[in-house]
């Protein structure tokens, strides 16, 4: 979390979920497991994630397909308020 809000452009990475929306609470709860997210508010480490993360992109397995996945969702990710990430299907 640290290197995506640093203010450089651009970052990846991978986390296992069942759907877009569940990539996020994943992600939440990494962060409250790291010895720097137990001390930050819930509400906080939320605020931080949708700040760092624009959008969150779902691959799930697709048996018939040559390379075996398959795009099942794509989120934009705006903000957080009112305890729910603001996302937007794309």
């Amino acid at each position: 979390m640290k290197a995506w809000n640093t203010g450089h452009p651009g970052g990846i990475a991978t986390i296992h979920a069942n759907d877009a929306l569940s990539a996020l609470t994943r992600l939440e709860s990494l962060l409250t497991q790291s010895h720097e997210g137990q001390s930050m508010p819930h509400e906080f480490r939320c605020a931080l994630i949708a700040e760092a993360v624009d959008l969150v992109v779902f691959i799930d397995e697709e048996p018939g397909t040559a390379a075996g996945r398959k795009v099942r969702e794509v989120l934009l990710v705006s903000g957080y308020s009112n305890g729910k990430y603001t996302v937007e299907p794309v």
